[in-house]
């Protein structure tokens, strides 16, 4: 992931769907999405790095988002986390029988 030395916090992220939805329709209507700042979701779904998976994982629902911006205390970017890198990092307990 790119760094930008200084950079300010992130202000919206576009998820894939977003840029799916505007190439599938057909109508004048989408026409009207000319930046990015039209189809970002702002302020973009951002975790810390402490929190637990499960909550991350509650939030991406929540957030209707398959990605997460990881930010730290100033809420600089210092990474990103999507619902596949969090049902990995999910331990299963074995069923005891």
């Amino acid at each position: 992931m790119p760094r930008i030395p200084g950079s300010r916090p992130p202000v919206g992220l576009v998820r894939d769907s977003d840029l799916v939805s505007i190439f599938a329709r057909r109508d004048p209507a989408s026409r009207r999405y000319e930046k990015v700042g039209d189809i970002m979701q702002s302020p973009p779904p951002t975790v810390g790095p402490d929190m637990s998976v499960q909550k991350a994982i509650m939030k991406s629902f929540s957030d209707h988002s398959r990605l997460l911006v990881v930010t730290d205390r100033e809420g600089k970017v210092v990474g990103v986390v999507t619902r596949i890198d969090l049902v990995k990092g999910i331990r299963f307990r074995p069923v005891n029988d």
